[in-house]
């Protein structure tokens, strides 16, 4: 396995990602076509193909959520404290209040 290939604790996400994109995509832009919806044939096959598509997303998402690596973080540190948010609240009103001056 060459560095390129390494996996790291988001490589399942990856794939979870990817695989709901071509989900969706298939979904709206074949699954739901005309042609399709009027044919049983056409309709039964993309039907297994959403399903197929469904089940790698589920076991991704199930190797991810059960694999005993270090659960990944929404905000990952980089040896930095964390820094302060800034308030949506104070720059809502700040915007607001420019508004309001003229």
């Amino acid at each position: 396995m060459s560095k390129k290939d390494k996996l790291d604790k988001y490589s399942f996400f990856e794939v979870m990602d990817r695989t709901s994109e071509i989900l969706r995509n298939f979904s709206e832009s074949v699954g739901d076509h005309p042609v399709v919806k009027q044919n049983e044939e056409l309709k039964e096959s993309c039907n297994k193909v959403i399903a197929t598509l469904f089940n790698t997303y589920q076991l991704s998402a199930k190797i991810f959520f059960d694999k005993d690596h270090e659960k990944p973080s929404l905000f990952p540190e980089e040896g930095t404290q964390e820094k302060e948010k800034p308030s949506v609240r104070g720059n809502v009103g700040r915007r607001l209040r420019k508004r309001s001056v003229s």
